[in-house]
């Protein structure tokens, strides 16, 4: 029978040169990336193209609801003052333009509630809409203001969300624009990604 007490220290062994080996490797993959020039730009200083300057017009809309470009505009704009160094100027004096438009807002119910009411001694249920369902599709690009090239371009951007449906109208309205709201974070979240440079 093998002794414990002669496996421990093997196993220990083992254990201490995997961990050596391992960050080595880092070490390795480090020097590599710091070698050809690589480094990660976790402040967000610069963008594609080497750009420096940004501007954010008001994002465009064909949808009918109230504020909504100027809420996707501020919540794309602070995603960018939050998260980066990258100054946000007016267009003029912008090396970048982000031009944004929303092409359409669909909606549709989620969920529904069973409800019952008596009309002249008949019962008669029906269905009420309890959860709604909002998509939201976004076209953006963003152009070297000096020279027109279209840096990057999604025509087809889009995220979901949801609200609780109530018997008010006007809190309705409240929890819509909320949860476009919402949508419009997750949406200032992947355009930031794609404008600025990660390496």
């Amino acid at each position: 029978m093998v002794d414990p007490k002669i496996l421990i220290p093997q196993w220990k062994a083992s254990l201490s040169k995997d961990s050596a080996f391992k960050a080595c490797l880092w070490a390795v993959v480090l020097l590599v990336f710091s070698g050809c020039g690589y480094r990660l730009n976790l402040s967000g200083s610069s963008m594609r193209g080497g750009l420096n300057t940004l501007a954010i017009p008001m994002v465009e809309s064909s949808a009918t609801v109230a504020g909504l470009e100027a809420d996707f505009t501020n919540i794309i704009r602070q995603e960018f003052l939050s998260h980066s160094t990258i100054p946000i100027v007016s267009e003029k004096e912008a090396d970048a333009v982000l031009i944004g438009r929303i092409e359409r807002i669909e909606t549709a119910p989620l969920s529904y509630d069973i409800q019952q009411t008596s009309v002249q001694d008949h019962t008669v249920t029906y269905e009420v809409t309890n959860l709604r369902r909002l998509k939201v599709f976004l076209s953006i690009r963003l152009i070297n203001r000096l020279t027109g090239e279209v840096l990057w371009r999604d025509s087809h951007m889009e995220e979901k969300g949801s609200y609780a449906v109530c018997t008010d109208p006007i809190e309705n309205r409240f929890r819509e624009r909320t949860a476009l709201k919402e949508i419009a974070r997750l949406l200032a979240k992947r355009v930031y990604l794609k404008t600025v440079d990660t390496f």
